[in-house]
């Protein structure tokens, strides 16, 4: 089924949230990724968001705009992709 803002994708702002997102290293993290509430932080630094908002125990994406939160998803989904990829031989995307 088709994602109702399909559309998103293809904008210039989830283009440079996916670059940002695609960049960012954390050493000892899973997927060397950083935490949710890392990331929003460091989205904090180049957006405006309401941190005061952000509840860490809800783990949600209320107060990320929604370019970052799709940005978050899919550099996580390709980094696990690789990783399977890597260690299990196995290409997760044709399944």
């Amino acid at each position: 089924m088709p994602h109702s803002d399909a559309g998103l994708f293809d904008t210039a702002a989830y283009a440079e949230a996916l670059a940002f997102a695609r960049s960012l290293r954390d050493p000892g993290k899973p997927l060397d990724f950083p935490s949710y509430s890392d990331y929003v932080r460091l989205v904090a630094e180049r957006v405006v968001i309401d941190l005061d908002a952000f509840d860490p125990d809800m783990a949600d994406f209320h107060e990320l705009p929604e370019t970052y939160e799709l940005a978050y998803l899919t550099a996580r989904l390709e980094r696990l992709r690789a990783r399977i990829a890597a260690e299990r031989g196995l290409d997760v995307s044709v399944l």
